[in-house]
């Protein structure tokens, strides 16, 4: 679990980065983070991991503070970087050794740890005497994210964790996010591949501008229609100003397609009635649910 209280970050002097960020991130969820490329998404998870500190405010992990208790705190998160912080000449399993030490696990078992680790990963064991220099990109990614979970963290940070992968390997990384979830842990993912996310997700937070500006609830928001699209077989002047009614309108070809308002809901039904009292026959009506595009992305 971590919670941020009023966080404030600049890289540069009266340059804010992250603005008064409150949230809380709990146990056993999966939380996406979205915004425009510059938002803050890579600064708020880099603040969450250690990487950085926040200018004001605090950040507990699983109630540690992340400034007076830095070193407990940052040893309950696991992070998988959008680049990497392994040296590219260094074998991997050496590395990965060394970072075991520092969470207090010996050689031995770092080494059988990390080995599973990268076999689950899809890397036999002759990866983990390469570099990092000498893999693809897909096959560093998965080194970073067997170097996330090496100390087994409570709390898992993944920053474009699809970057590089095949469908085999987003399989792999959403199958691991789901049994993070299933075993009470907290991951928090900034991603723009949001349609493979929102499937897992349990919350998506929006970030604009160093603010957080909307937390939403997935499940809430798959119960709202999106768009409902319409197609009738006698179409006229009159049947656009009918549809306006129910939302904001456009004609795609020979439907047209409603988005409707977030704050009621529009029920094909009533749709289909009104067309049919006015002698509209009515091929086709039918809905989308709302996506994260549709929440975020739409005016």
């Amino acid at each position: 679990m971590i919670d941020l209280s009023e966080v404030f970050y600049s890289y540069k002097k009266n340059t804010l980065t992250l603005k008064n960020i409150t949230k809380s991130f709990n146990q056993g969820k999966i939380y996406g983070i979205v915004g425009p490329n510059g938002a803050g998404k890579t600064t708020l998870l880099n603040l969450m991991s250690g990487v950085h500190t926040p200018r004001t405010g605090k950040i507990l992990v699983d109630s540690y503070d992340i400034v007076k208790n830095r070193e407990e705190s940052i040893k309950r998160v696991g992070i998988m970087p959008d680049g990497s912080y392994l040296d590219p000449d260094e074998k991997i399993i050496t590395q990965m050794v060394h970072f075991a030490f520092y969470y207090g696990i010996g050689p031995n078992e770092a080494r059988a740890r990390s080995l599973s680790l990268l076999a689950k990963m899809g890397l036999p064991e002759e990866y983990s005497r390469k570099t990092m220099r000498g893999l693809s990109l897909g096959q560093r990614r998965r080194v970073s994210l067997a170097v996330a979970l090496l100390h087994d963290p409570e709390n898992i940070l993944m920053d474009e964790p699809y970057n590089g992968f095949d469908p085999f390997g987003i399989k792999m990384v959403t199958d691991i996010m789901l049994e993070a979830k299933n075993a009470g842990k907290t991951v928090i993912v900034s991603s723009h591949i949001l349609k493979e996310l929102q499937t897992i997700s349990d919350e998506f937070n929006y970030i604009e501008d160093g603010q957080l500006l909307k937390s939403v609830d997935i499940e809430t928001m798959s119960r709202n229609v999106g768009k409902i699209w319409v197609k009738v077989l006698n179409p006229d002047d009159e049947l656009m100003k009918l549809l306006q009614t129910f939302g904001v309108v456009r004609r795609i070809n020979q439907a047209f397609e409603i988005t409707t308002p977030t704050d009621a809901r529009v029920e094909t039904s009533d749709i289909n009635s009104a067309l049919v009292k006015e002698n509209y026959r009515v091929d086709s009506i039918y809905y989308e649910k709302r996506t994260v595009e549709d929440e975020f992305f739409t005016k």
